[in-house]
């Protein structure tokens, strides 16, 4: 199994941003990587103003399609550049996760966020679901609850699933 993390919201108040990482734990195996703070944007097809001009029109409110028409942009692009926008951490690396086959039959594939080995958010997904994909691939935007109780930690994960046959 291979997570690709493409970013991460903390809340400050949940826990300081600096010695996070992110664990995946499937069954008995496990697979985690530390998280540093976010990076510039990287614009793709879109120019520096053009970035700028899509925070502006997102912020009166308007959503990415109609963003996107009127900026003239692509969808995809006015997407991406909304969304990695929100990010306050990136994780640079893959997490690689040799599942054994007991660990195929586990109900959840669980999504950690330490803060200095201590966990500070959790959340999980039905492994079912990734095992459903005919082509062993998931992307998705996990809301991990803190463990304040209140706030949310948001992780966007893609998941790969490869057998060795």
């Amino acid at each position: 199994l291979m997570c690709k993390i493409n970013g991460v919201y903390l809340p400050e108040k949940v826990a300081p941003l600096d010695h996070i990482a992110i664990k995946v734990q499937v069954g008995q195996s496990s697979g985690s990587q530390l998280a540093a703070a976010a990076g510039e944007i990287d614009p793709g097809g879109v120019t520096e103003k053009g970035v700028r001009s899509i925070g502006r029109l997102r912020a009166h409110g308007m959503e990415a399609e109609d963003v996107a028409e009127s900026l003239g942009e692509d969808l995809a692009d006015v997407q991406r550049v909304l969304r990695k926008s929100l990010w306050n951490l990136d994780v640079a690396q893959k997490i690689p996760i040799l599942l054994h086959p007991q660990d195929l039959n586990s109900y959840s594939a669980d999504i950690l966020v330490l803060s200095k080995n201590k966990v500070v958010a959790s959340g999980a997904l039905l492994f079912e679901r990734l095992m459903q994909k005919p082509d062993g691939r998931l992307l998705e935007l996990f809301s991990c609850v803190a463990t304040d109780g209140i706030s949310i930690v948001s992780v966007e994960i893609e998941f790969r699933l490869f057998a060795n046959v």
